[in-house]
């Protein structure tokens, strides 16, 4: 075998070699295609100037069935601890049929069980309200609530207007259902809130 033939297949197994380490190389440092965040919903535009960004999403689940989904979005990824003091949508996809009165009286149970609604008629005030905004839902349908510091919250189906309470207090006791430590829903809680810093 002469010098020349011995050096090629050498030669051929070195560049495979150097191939392969540059294409491990490129898998490590070239970006990787990140999933595209949840679009906010269409109301949510219109209602607030500033960018909205997608903070989290999980299920709530009882007895092994899917109630409904949530998304949260947040105008600014601010802390946990200043969470109420940016406008947030929270969206729910409901995975099964529910009447407007039960969505009112848990809001109701769970609002009062996190101590809010103290002064005397607001509790009240609140569930009247939400009695005339929250519609039956069915399997399907979306529920969209947007809080706006220092005003209240508004509400939407399936991206169409259905109320509004004008009250900062009430849309703080309201998305706390879902967002304050104390929830009943803590999971759901932690990965609604994935996208924050953790409060100090």
């Amino acid at each position: 075998m002469t010098k020349r033939q011995s050096i090629r297949p050498l030669t051929r197994y070195a560049l495979n070699r150097i191939a392969c380490v540059a294409l491990v190389f490129a898998s490590l440092v070239a970006p990787t295609a990140a999933m595209a965040s949840p679009a906010p919903p269409a109301p949510v535009a219109g209602l607030l100037s500033q960018q909205i960004n997608f903070v989290g999403e999980g299920k709530l689940r009882f007895l092994g069935l899917t109630v409904y989904e949530a998304k949260l979005w947040s105008a600014a990824k601010a802390d946990q601890a200043k969470l109420f003091e940016r406008p947030l949508a929270l969206e729910l996809t409901y995975r099964t049929g529910l009447q407007g009165s039960t969505i009112t009286n848990t809001s109701r149970e769970e609002i009062q069980r996190l101590g809010f609604g103290a002064k005397p008629g607001q509790i009240e005030s609140w569930e009247s309200q939400m009695r005339t905004i929250f519609p039956d839902v069915l399997s399907g349908d979306r529920i969209l609530g947007v809080h706006l510091p220092n005003r209240g919250a508004s509400f939407f189906l399936n991206d169409q207007p259905i109320g509004q309470v004008n009250d900062p207090d009430f849309s703080t006791a309201f998305f706390s259902i879902w967002l304050h430590p104390e929830t009943r829903v803590a999971s759901l809680r932690k990965k609604l809130l994935s996208g924050l810093n953790p409060k100090p």
